[in-house]
């Protein structure tokens, strides 16, 4: 039951009629506001402040029942980022509607590795019912935070259904829109919603506000000037056989985990998979004071939660016994597992050719490969994730060594690798010294400037080193006499 005193409040400080409040499990706990959500209280305390009674319940959308019960024809779904706006989106005359029970707070980052995706635990119940609506309105507030929890949301349920909200200048959320211009601007304002998948053509004003591109440092000082991760990203890396392309990448993507916090999940094709085992121990172990203070965790805890491995060098066996073939669609499967079981940011597919490529019907490895990054990229964005791709070069390639040019037009398979990815790296090794040799940057401002650093490996912590840049040029200039003496004698 609503005090009246309450219902006043709601009334005069957030202008929403009493009835609406009252018909939408909107209460009185003591002396405080509170929203019933069925199982559990959210109750309004001082300051904005917030309190669940009984505590131990599952998380759930405010007014949940809205979405178990089913579209309304003609009508969208609305999810707002709190229930003051989801009331705002009942009195303007869409039933359907509901709010996230935790904010704007799971949009902060997609969570670390979890089942069931505990910051967005609420939404995996009501999944299925979910994909029955063919337009649903992401109304989060119009501040970073609400962007982030907007494109959090319409990575799980799926962009092309997703709708977002172009706010007045001087509105950040459905409650404003509603005390500054009135009932009628909200109702046109959800009717207007704009689709936050791709459009055939929109103007530049049209596109949805976006959170600020984070970059993510690789771990190696001078290669921070080469080589920035960011989301989404494709990333190709190539090297000629024993270059040490999964080595280097292993180190990459625990420096993303020890450093930034993000999980990364591989797939294995080939190899040992109880090298990568002793590896990943080894590199642990040896920064087990870091990862103590920065994640207060011991090294096994650290590699249980952001390295999610999958050693795939034999089929995956299905229920029934029968061997399951590994081709794309079982590949973009297994991507979706580690992001939305595990929470992975990065993934790795190592290597390529290991996958089984099902040619269409007078498909040509050119057409297929095109068709096959498309997807790709296609797939980062909607995950938004960094996808690394470790490939073979083709057998002209893989005959050349460190003082050759090598390009990501060597890479087995199509020319594609080097125009459709976001990002290209050549793995060269000449004697003791590996060269990362950053080729391609789709964004110099923001992910780095093409440019190449030395570095040597300490098998005993299975981690790269970087040399000087001095150190670098000598061996560059020793590889170009010794390249002048050859072609001399011969």
């Amino acid at each position: 039951m609503l005090d009246p005193i309450h219902a006043a409040w709601i009334e005069d400080q957030r202008g929403i009629p009493s009835e609406i409040a009252i018909e939408n499990c909107v209460i009185s706990v003591g002396a405080d506001i509170a929203f019933d959500y069925g199982t559990y209280r959210k109750i309004r305390t001082s300051g904005k402040n917030y309190r669940i009674e009984p505590l131990g319940q599952a998380p759930r959308f405010f007014l949940e029942e809205t979405i178990t019960r089913g579209p309304i024809e003609g009508e969208p779904l609305v999810i707002t980022e709190g229930e003051f706006d989801c009331l705002v989106a009942k009195y303007a005359s869409f039933a359907s509607a509901v709010s996230v029970p935790n904010g704007a707070s799971a949009g902060k980052k997609v969570p670390e590795f979890v089942d069931e995706d505990t910051a967005f635990k609420y939404l995996w119940p009501v999944k299925s019912k979910l994909m029955k609506y063919h337009k649903i309105v992401l109304a989060t507030d119009n501040d970073e935070k609400g962007w982030g929890l907007r494109d959090a949301l319409a990575v799980r349920i799926g962009k092309a259904r997703c709708f977002y909200l172009k706010y007045p200048k001087d509105c950040k959320d459905l409650n404003e829109v509603l005390l500054k211009h009135g009932v009628d601007v909200v109702h046109d304002l959800i009717v207007k919603a704009r689709p936050l998948g791709a459009q055939w053509d929109v103007s530049v004003d049209d596109l949805p506000d976006a959170p600020p591109i984070r970059s993510y440092g690789p771990g190696w000082k001078q290669l921070e000037r080469n080589l920035r991760i960011v989301m989404p990203e494709l990333i190709t890396v190539a090297g000629a056989p024993g270059s040490g392309k999964t080595q280097w990448v292993m180190n990459l993507v625990w420096n993303l985990s020890l450093d930034h916090s993000l999980p990364c999940g591989w797939l294995q094709f080939e190899g040992n998979a109880y090298s990568v085992q002793r590896d990943c121990r080894r590199y642990s172990e040896f920064n087990e004071e870091i990862i103590r203070v920065r994640h207060s965790m011991t090294p096994r805890q650290w590699r249980d939660k952001f390295f999610r491995f999958l050693p795939l060098t034999m089929r995956a066996v299905q229920p029934d016994g029968t061997r399951q073939d590994r081709d794309f669609k079982w590949l973009r499967e297994r991507i979706e597992e580690l992001v939305f079981r595990r929470g992975c940011k990065v993934v790795v597919i190592d290597p390529w050719n290991q996958i089984e490529h099902a040619f269409g019907v007078n498909e040509t490895e050119t057409a297929y490969t095109c068709r096959a990054l498309n997807e790709l990229q296609e797939l980062t964005e909607e995950l938004d994730i960094c996808l690394i791709i470790i490939t073979h070069p083709t057998k002209s390639g893989g005959l050349k060594n460190a003082d050759d040019e090598m390009t990501l037009y060597d890479v087995a398979g199509s020319a594609h690798w080097a125009n459709k990815s976001n990002a290209g790296i050549i793995i060269k090794r000449r004697n003791l010294t590996t060269i990362i040799e950053v080729v391609k940057q789709k964004d110099w401002e923001v992910m780095g400037k093409p440019g190449e650093v030395g570095m040597t490996f300490d098998k005993s912590t299975a981690s790269y080193t970087e040399i000087s840049e001095s150190d670098l040029q000598t061996l560059k200039d020793d590889a170009a006499t010794e390249k002048k003496e050859k072609q001399r004698k011969n």
